[in-house]
């Protein structure tokens, strides 16, 4: 049910541009504590939208803002409220539904015990469902995390502790917000051993349904839910992991192909971090007990990103290593080094150059723990030197970073801040130069003077996808689309146009999910990129 809630939604000038030390998106004194973590998601038109909770209402409730790719804050200042309710509303996650809006799921302590609660914000930054969330289901719920279904709705996957078992349900959403599969969701599992704390995951099966992945004490399991609610693979999931050491921080990500790549920490003294890919039909793929990444070496938590090619980009501890579709291990034997330096709460994004970028905490000594950025390229080489940069050119408190890419190369960071004496989120964009101070400017010197082709929005896609270029001069512009073997399936545009930026949407429905490429043709030059049609 859409919200009567009326919301002011003001555009700030133009003039304010992405800072060096970024953007505060939460910048006011809140009394007895600082905010919650902060979650950050692509907009698809390359900005971000950012959520976060804190205290100026005495309770901890959810705000947001959207910030646009030349880094103007749209919405009114410190945020919208998301949820404004009786006690704590946190922590929470967000994603773009593949349709440019906001999904925003978190706890909520507001009834006799936590529930998981969601919220739809669209571009304006007006709430789509009912005021304060739609209340997901009517079992608690903890360690939720969400993924879009590619139909405007969002599959949410938690750990249901109800005194009894300790299941990992999984709820299908709407793009209304209505509940898809009845009052208490799919119970993926119906046993009592514990699940850990934050190792319940989930990323989408290509098809409108879901692979949830979780820990239970020594071992690691994966399970698929389709579009229609049905458990597809064994009882209790497909067993990815059985160890004698407990396995900790689960992660997954889709292997483009209907199955997933799921990556895990075995806890011993070091730590070893390992991986395992679970296709479609619920195969286990590689080596049995999976492949071992290397040792881990303490560091953040483990960091799982699709390459779209079937494989993943996966971090663990200190190290991040790119395994392909097969298993094998692209770069150095235990990942690349992204740090020496004592590290905590890890996050990546992917770059537009088939690289990665990490942000951490990292402590330095006589000096105190600051946030640092790290750029591994797309051969495995560390190109910020051996320990990266710092975030900030200044001390200053900082934590829980978090990361997206911003569907045209660059990655957006968002993180508390401590500098001006309370906590205050801060929003960076930053490319593989490092953060961008003037993407807000003309562009003059800067232009490129060859066509740009940008990467497809959203990447890999269910049905349409927005395509969007640059051209240094009018020209005649031909765009064309074909498959693997080079046959043309469809010619989205023929005709004169002038300098600028441009943009076509591709409208794939009718073809089979595959690997696909899209052709710009100018006077002066050609470009091509691939992109993934999955159903």
């Amino acid at each position: 049910m859409k919200s009567l809630m009326i919301l002011l939604v003001i555009v700030s000038s133009a003039h304010a541009q992405w800072q060096l030390n970024g953007i505060a998106v939460l910048d006011t004194s809140i009394q007895g504590a600082g905010t919650a973590i902060p979650h950050i998601a692509p907009d698809g038109e390359g900005g971000a939208y950012v959520c976060w909770a804190d205290r100026r209402a005495n309770n901890y409730d959810i705000y947001a803002q959207r910030v646009d790719s030349a880094g103007n804050i749209l919405w009114q200042r410190n945020g919208i409220p998301v949820v404004v309710a009786p006690r704590r509303q946190a922590p929470m996650k967000i994603i773009n539904d593949g349709f440019g809006n906001a999904i925003i799921a978190w706890e909520d302590d507001r009834g006799s015990d936590t529930y998981v609660y969601a919220q739809k914000i669209d571009k304006l930054g007006q709430l789509l469902w009912q005021t304060n969330g739609v209340k997901v289901a009517e079992v608690p719920g903890l360690y939720v995390r969400v993924v879009a279904t590619g139909d405007g709705g969002a599959a949410i996957a938690w750990n249901l502790v109800d005194g009894v078992n300790d299941d990992v349900v999984v709820q299908r959403l709407n793009s209304f917000g209505s509940r898809m599969r009845g009052d208490s969701g799919v119970r993926v599992t119906n046993r009592s051993p514990a699940v850990y704390q934050g190792d319940v995951w989930i990323t989408t099966d290509g098809q409108r349904g879901a692979i949830v992945s979780w820990g239970e004490g020594y071992r690691v399991y994966a399970q698929r839910v389709d579009s229609s609610g049905v458990v597809r693979w064994q009882t209790n999931g497909v067993l990815l992991s059985d160890t004698i050491s407990p396995n900790i921080s689960v992660a997954c990500a889709t292997d483009g192909h209907g199955g997933a790549i799921v990556n895990w920490a075995v806890d011993t003294d070091r730590g070893n971090g390992f991986a395992q890919r679970v296709d479609s039909n619920g195969t286990v793929r590689w080596t049995l007990g999976g492949i071992l990444l290397g040792s881990s070496g303490g560091g953040g938590g483990q960091r799982n990103t699709g390459d779209d090619a079937g494989g993943a980009i996966v971090g663990h501890g200190l190290f991040i290593q790119h395994v392909n579709r097969r298993g094998t291990k692209l770069w150095q034997s235990s990942g690349v080094p992204y740090t020496t330096l004592p590290s905590i709460e890890s996050t990546q994004a992917r770059t537009g150059e088939g690289g990665v970028m990490n942000f951490c905490k990292s402590f330095v000594e006589n000096q105190g723990l600051f946030l640092f950025r790290q750029w591994i390229d797309r051969t495995g080489i560390a190109r910020w030197g051996t320990n990266g940069i710092r975030l900030l050119s200044f001390n200053s408190t900082q934590r829980f970073a978090q990361a997206t890419e911003d569907g045209r190369g660059n990655c957006l960071v968002t993180w508390e801040d401590y500098r001006r004496g309370y906590f205050g989120v801060f929003v960076a964009k930053v490319d593989t130069n490092g953060i961008v101070t003037s993407v807000g400017e003309p562009r003059n010197t800067m232009l490129p003077r060859v066509p740009n082709l940008d990467q497809n929005y959203p990447n890999p896609f269910n049905g349409n996808t927005i395509i969007r270029y640059y051209l240094p001069m009018e020209s005649f512009v031909t765009i064309k689309v074909s498959d693997i073997l080079g046959r043309e399936v469809q010619s989205l545009l023929h005709e004169r146009q002038t300098q600028g930026e441009h943009s076509i949407s591709f409208d794939g429905k009718n073809l089979p999910s595959a690997v696909y490429f899209y052709r710009l043709i100018t006077q002066q030059a050609t470009v091509t990129k691939k992109m993934l049609l999955l159903r």
